[in-house]
């Protein structure tokens, strides 16, 4: 909601999401809120590709890297087989390898923050994913690519730790060798680490920011997401360090 003092959460309405996740399904109270977001789901759904259906819901929140982890894990809730369900005609495109190559999603400062990272929670939903490919790649492989964190990997690599001996399918390289590559940053890239600075210090004080504020910004994001490379590396290899032999 929106206060005098900026933008808060709604607490009694994240008290019913909460106890809607629990239950697993929607209550008659949330009946308008709910429309709404099957609504916007739809509307900003980036991929095509997937049905518009209440099976596919969970599809089309996860390839948006805009849509909070609580609404996926209400999803994931009131919907469970959806986890199980790959996009028709994707040739094995299940949630959870949607959930490895979208951005992470980045909470605005006044956000409750949901301690299950999507990755974890999909891949509980239906495990068998994580040993499934998609185009031709492990979703641990599509993680990596994505220069996802460990805290978000880690999962993957504990429950189905033989995925850290299959070499990923282009390079040929271990998942360890596979997060060092040093891949140049893109357009769209450099675009999402600014909007993770703005989102991070809030867009009053970015929009007040002088151009070398900015560029300040940006630069820490980037320093805690080359750190988060580098550390990852390190984890990869400690879970199987006889691949180095």
């Amino acid at each position: 909601e929106n206060t005098a003092k900026g933008w808060k959460p709604h607490r009694r309405n994240f008290a019913v999401v909460k106890e809607a996740i629990m239950d697993g399904f929607v209550p008659m109270s949330m009946d308008k809120w709910w429309k709404r977001l099957k609504f916007w789901l739809w509307q900003d759904c980036p991929w095509n590709s997937i049905p518009r259906r209440d099976d596919f819901l969970l599809h089309s929140a996860l390839c948006n890297p805009d849509v909070s982890p609580w609404i996926v894990e209400l999803l994931l809730e009131c919907f469970p087989r959806s986890a199980m369900i790959p996009i028709p005609g994707s040739n094995g495109c299940y949630p959870l390898h949607i959930a490895c190559v979208t951005n992470s999603y980045v909470s605005l400062p006044f956000e409750f923050p949901n301690s299950r990272n999507v990755i974890e929670m999909v891949a509980k939903g239906y495990r068998d994913a994580m040993l499934l490919k998609w185009n031709n790649q492990l979703p641990l492989h599509l993680a990596i690519a994505k220069s996802k964190q460990w805290t978000e990997m880690k999962f993957l690599v504990e429950d189905e730790p033989v995925s850290l001996a299959v070499p990923e399918s282009e390079t040929d390289f271990f998942a360890f060798q596979f997060m060092a590559v040093h891949r140049p940053y893109t357009k769209l890239e450099r675009r999402r680490f600014q909007n993770i600075a703005m989102k991070e210090v809030g867009k009053d004080v970015w929009k007040e920011s002088s151009p070398e504020e900015k560029v300040l910004h940006v630069s820490k994001v980037l320093d805690k997401h080359e750190a988060g490379i580098l550390g990852c590396v390190f984890e990869l290899l400690r879970r199987n360090p006889m691949l180095v032999s």
